[in-house]
């Protein structure tokens, strides 16, 4: 890679404090059970774990909460406390808790979930056009041919199935469908891509340096650490247990753009194809540069997905034979991959059955 560059902030440190009801008896006997450092502008809050059952469980519920104080230290050096935001709403009901508000919420954790974990940086690598060439045989560890899977699932929860590989303990690695001119796309406005969807729920967004765009056209970038804090949209954007920070899961990503709105031309059948061979030359590149990173990087486990036929709108039949043929390429052959899964979901578009009946099983 010939550029590495990012960027870093500084801000005050926010101490967020949980203080359980019964270590509450006087003030200097408080017990500080866990410390986390933030440095937005608003705090989080920890929600009981328990379920009401009646109107009677949900007020032993409530007392069951954890009481939070947060002390937000200044650039000068003084304390000051506040009372953190209180959530009016069950965080399952996703309606009533806008996407908008988990993208804030997910920027003002972050940090402090971050620095708990100096395993997980929030790096990203630029590769610029050139900077993925062809793969090394010499490198390849020749594993087993490996089935093709594709799924009916979200990106992260297709990687957090498999699991850390074994064999080098690589994370997961998964395609970021991305923006090519806005990190994190419309993430924090509220729209829900596959992209934003990962920006929701993880620290991909502080991987996306904003000197990195736009995006070269034979280019990406790689985010080695990925730190998952929430469960999926269909689950109320959830987030997990926060007060072990310790625990929670790491995968890794490579954004890449597809080409956007390409012109097309209607078959007989109606199957829509490039009508550039330009568009589909460069589509072909952008999964070599993919796979390249991937490989390069030593990753074994890839979820990749329906790269550019959602609001890219990009010929889904043209693109599944494209990652067919790319996959059984001479370059890519050999056991490059232990697992190779392409996570769809069913939205409507025919995006998953078409590419089941294309991918699913074939040897790799």
């Amino acid at each position: 890679m010939t550029d590495q560059r990012e960027s870093t902030s500084h801000g005050n440190i926010n101490l967020y404090i949980n203080l359980y009801p019964e270590t509450r008896r006087k003030k200097d006997e408080d017990r500080i059970d866990d410390v986390e450092h933030d440095d937005g502008a608003s705090s989080p809050y920890f929600e009981s774990n328990e379920k009401s059952k009646s109107g009677q469980v949900e007020d032993k519920a409530k007392k069951r909460q954890q009481r939070q104080t947060l002390l937000s230290l200044g650039s000068d050096g003084h304390l000051s406390t506040r009372k953190p935001l209180t959530n009016p709403t069950k965080r399952s009901d996703a309606a009533r808790k806008p996407l908008k508000e988990i993208a804030a919420e997910t920027k003002t954790l972050l940090p402090g979930l971050l620095a708990t974990r100096p395993d997980v940086p929030d790096k990203g690598y630029l590769y610029t056009d050139g900077d993925a060439p062809i793969l090394d045989k010499k490198y390849c560890p020749g594993l087993p041919a490996t089935k093709v899977r594709v799924i009916n699932s979200d990106s992260i929860d297709a990687a957090l199935a498999l699991g850390s590989s074994a064999m080098n303990n690589r994370h997961p690695c998964v395609l970021n469908m991305a923006n090519a001119n806005s990190a994190g796309g419309g993430w924090q406005h509220g729209a829900l891509a596959q992209e934003e969807a990962l920006c929701y729920r993880t620290s991909l967004s502080r991987t996306l340096k904003r000197h990195y765009y736009p995006l070269p056209a034979k280019g990406g970038i790689y985010s080695p650490y990925v730190l998952v804090i929430r469960n999926n949209m269909k689950s109320g954007h959830d987030l997990l247990d926060l007060r072990n920070p310790a625990a929670l899961p790491v995968i890794s990503a490579i954004s890449v753009a597809a080409v956007c709105m390409p012109q097309t031309t209607a078959g007989a059948n109606g199957v829509l194809t490039y009508r550039l061979g330009q568009d589909k030359r460069l589509m072909e590149e952008k999964m070599r540069v993919i796979l390249r990173i991937a490989a390069r990087n030593r990753h074994r486990q890839l979820v990749l997905g329906a790269f550019g036929c959602g609001a890219f709108a990009n010929p889904k039949d043209e693109v599944v034979n494209m990652w067919a043929s790319v996959l059984k390429e001479a370059e890519f052959g050999g056991g490059w991959w232990s697992d190779v899964v392409f996570a769809v979901l069913d939205d409507g578009r025919g995006n998953l059955q078409t590419f089941k009946n294309s991918l699913d099983g074939m040897m790799v």
